[in-house]
Formats: structure tokens, sequence, C-alpha cells
């Protein structure tokens, strides 16, 4: 199953394996010239055409949790309060808060992951859950004092798959937004 999911997540493997045996099968009509091996050469192309269609129409979990991540920080970096709180459970009243006094204090002018987001998934449960760790990084601009500055920390979000949606239960950062916001 993770051979699976790793494919299924990642094209370079396919790419490589199409690219060998294609090397390969190219060799053999080289220096064969017979029908059997252009066949082979076609078959290769083909299969790995079917295995590039196959992870690009195949999501798994872990990429729709990225999916969500890359969601939220599109719509927090459009300063749109709303839609983040659209992807908040409605029961995490604490991530409700924090949304709605942090963002109205602050312009985004650039919200992101740094580095790779790391997924993990647990899927034995009616309702999956999946946390999801990243280096955030926004470049804002405080509303009352115009001052610009980046600001990096790293975190934790814990997702909760709800129908087809996965929305954000909690989330742990190593810094104290509120006290730092609060200095400005």
């Amino acid at each position: 199953m993770i051979a699976v999911q790793y494919f299924a997540e990642n094209a370079t493997p396919v790419w490589v394996l199409g690219a060998i045996l294609l090397t390969m099968t190219g060799i053999a009509y080289v220096h064969t010239r017979r029908g059997a091996a252009l066949g082979a050469m076609l078959a290769v192309a083909v299969l790995t055409g079917l295995g590039l269609l196959a992870e690009r129409l195949i999501v798994t979990p872990r990429e729709e949790v990225q999916a969500t991540l890359l969601t939220l920080l599109d719509r927090a970096e459009a300063n749109d309060l709303p839609g983040v709180l659209a992807m908040v459970d409605t029961n995490s009243a604490s991530i409700y808060a924090d949304a709605e006094a942090l963002m109205p204090k602050f312009l985004i002018h650039k919200a992101g992951a740094n580095g790779e987001i790391e997924v993990l998934i647990d899927a034995d449960q009616p309702n999956p859950e999946a946390t999801a760790t990243f280096k955030f990084a926004v470049n804002v601009t405080h509303r009352q004092s115009g001052v610009k500055a980046p600001y990096f920390d790293d975190v934790t979000l814990m997702l909760r798959k709800r129908g087809d949606d996965w929305v954000i239960t909690d989330y742990s950062a190593t810094k104290n937004w509120r006290a730092d916001a609060a200095r400005l």
C-alpha cells in the first residue's frame, strides 16, 4: 500500500522507471532491429504515459490535506477572514478567536509554507484525522502602526475529514502570535 501511495503522489519514479525501461528496450531494438523490440519500446512508452496519467488523477488523502493547507494560506493571503473561518471546524472556538483577533490587525501580503509540508494521516476512524506540520511564513503590515514585517513560525495543524473536505480542528505554534502582535 505504501509503494502504491508513493507512486500515486510522486511522478518522478514513474519518469525514471519509464526512462530506464525505454533506454533498455531502445538498445535492444538498435541491436536487433526486430519488431518485438520496437513493440516493447511502444509498450513501455504507453505504460509510462498511463502511469503518469494515474499519478495525476489519483488524489491521496495526504495530497488532499496539503491542498487544504495551501487553500488556507491563499485565503489568508487574500485577507479573506470568512474564507479562512469556513475551513475551521465549528467546534474550534480558540481558532475562531485567534483568527478574528489577529487577521483584522494585519494586511497580509504573502502567506506560505516554506519547505516540505509533512502530513501524517490516521485513517482508522470513521472521520479520518491528519496532522500537517510546516514552516509558516507571512509578510504583513500592521494596520494601526504601518509596521511591515515578515513572521516565521513552526506550525502544526490538526485536521478532520468531514464529508469531502478536511477541516482544521486545532493548531499549535512555537510562538505566541497574540503576544507578538501586541508588541507592534
